[in-house]
């Protein structure tokens, strides 16, 4: 038979490798590599304007939205079924996608809308199945039926805040979002509320404890905590200069589980540092808190849809916390 033919070239330079203790055990000398030197083994499904149904993901509004722009991506897992007699319940994943527009030049891109975010499909094994997953959307500030999806940022009356709106700061539309798709997921689509987890990307991850962790209200939601590349507060939009908010928050963590993740050594020896520079390593809120790297080198949500160390730690992490 006539020979293999190689692979096309990548259409971007490789990413650098990164060297770490965490990633050169995983990896060897050279440390964590591109993870697009790694052939992906799972494909995200495609949000559709499909009905809700097991194994597809829909387009779907929450109540109170329907005059806005606002929408959501929800997957109900493939097990699932309408039928009255099935009466299983399940747990709930919800994500934050991060900033968009936005690349780096070696492949990492992000659009900075709810469809295109990953994590969610690589936490089931095998993918698909046992969680309802919803990608939840950050909002401008209250535009009435103009209020509409924020790629960059959120809460300012623009959909790229990428400077501050001072006055016009508004984060009650994307609050009040996550408290609307929950409810509807749990009372239209047999979603389990005392078995919710957030996580996020960058942004996203921000956004677990800056949303997350907003008021009580909002933290009753959540019995743990995914972010992958970012701490609430270590960087960038929301109570930057104020920091009794943004120790209120992490108070409001209370010990719950939480998986850090990040790639190189951004999780492993920064989440440490940031919760040293707040006082709280070893505090009562952080004590079940882990530090783990995906193993790659890339700022990218796509290592979920490859095989790796980190996710079968993260799916067997989420099985046990969400038992």
């Amino acid at each position: 038979p006539p020979p293999t033919p190689p692979p096309p070239p990548s259409p971007h330079p490789p990413h650098p490798n990164c060297s770490s203790p965490q990633c050169d055990a995983l990896w060897g000398p050279g440390g964590c590599p591109d993870l697009y030197s790694i052939p992906a083994d799972l494909i995200r499904p495609v949000m559709t304007n499909a009905t809700p149904a097991g194994g597809v993901r829909a387009r779907v509004i929450a109540p109170g939205f329907e005059g806005t722009q606002a929408y959501h991506a929800l997957y109900l897992p493939s097990e699932w079924s309408s039928d009255p007699l099935h009466t299983a319940t399940y747990p709930i994943i919800v994500e934050y996608m991060g900033n968009g527009p936005w690349s780096d030049g070696f492949g990492d891109v992000s659009t900075g809308r709810p469809e295109d975010s990953n994590l969610g499909w690589g936490m089931a094994d095998p993918a698909g199945t046992k969680y309802i997953w919803i990608s939840m959307p950050f909002l401008t500030s209250d535009l009435g039926p103009k209020t509409e999806i924020s790629t960059y940022w959120w809460g300012c009356p623009t959909v790229t805040a990428n400077a501050n709106c001072g006055a016009a700061y508004n984060i009650t539309p994307t609050v009040s979002y996550l408290h609307a798709a929950l409810q509807q997921a749990v009372a239209s689509y047999k979603g389990d509320p005392s078995r919710v987890v957030i996580t996020g990307w960058s942004r996203g991850a921000i956004a677990t404890g800056a949303i997350g962790l907003y008021n009580d209200a909002t933290t009753a939601l959540f019995k743990a905590f995914i972010p992958y590349s970012h701490l609430d507060g270590d960087c960038g939009w929301v109570d930057q200069d104020n920091r009794s908010a943004l120790e209120a928050r992490w108070a409001r963590l209370g010990g719950r589980p939480v998986l850090y993740l990040g790639e190189c050594a951004v999780a492993t020896e920064g989440g440490p540092a940031w919760l040293a520079s707040l006082g709280l390593n070893g505090s009562a809120a952080t004590q079940h808190m882990e530090f783990m790297t995906t193993g790659f080198a890339n700022h990218n949500d796509a290592w979920v849809l490859r095989n790796s160390t980190a996710r079968g730690y993260m799916r067997a992490w989420l099985a046990r916390v969400l038992a």
